[in-house]
């Protein structure tokens, strides 16, 4: 049984690990600024629309939830799109317009 649970928390472990080193954090939130939206929040200071972000950014668009129950409900459905959001942010040498500073906009509970 010990060796078991040993093995599971090794993969649990390495499962993170990988997809740490392989995925920019982000955190998930609500946020006000002209208008209610889902946001993605980068660097602790960065605040991406996701609704605009979806949009511009090129890739595979997805049906993007306009809550976090829908982010939630159907994470596994575009976690993909997240990371091409995440990645369009960092690519060039200007911000997006779709990008705020955490400080600019109000959070939602």
């Amino acid at each position: 049984m010990r060796c078991i649970f040993f093995v599971l928390v090794l993969l649990i472990t390495g499962t993170s690990q990988t997809i740490a080193q392989d995925d920019q954090a982000f955190k998930l939130g609500t946020f006000e600024d002209n208008g209610i939206y889902v946001g993605l929040v980068l660097d602790d200071s960065l605040v991406v629309n996701l609704g605009i972000a979806n949009d511009a950014v090129s890739g595979n668009k997805v049906d993007m939830p306009a809550d976090m129950y829908g982010i939630i409900e159907h994470y596994d459905r575009i976690r993909a799109r997240l990371g091409e959001i995440v990645a369009a942010v960092f690519e060039g040498d200007t911000q997006p317009s779709y990008v705020k500073a955490l400080i600019e906009v109000k959070t939602l509970p």
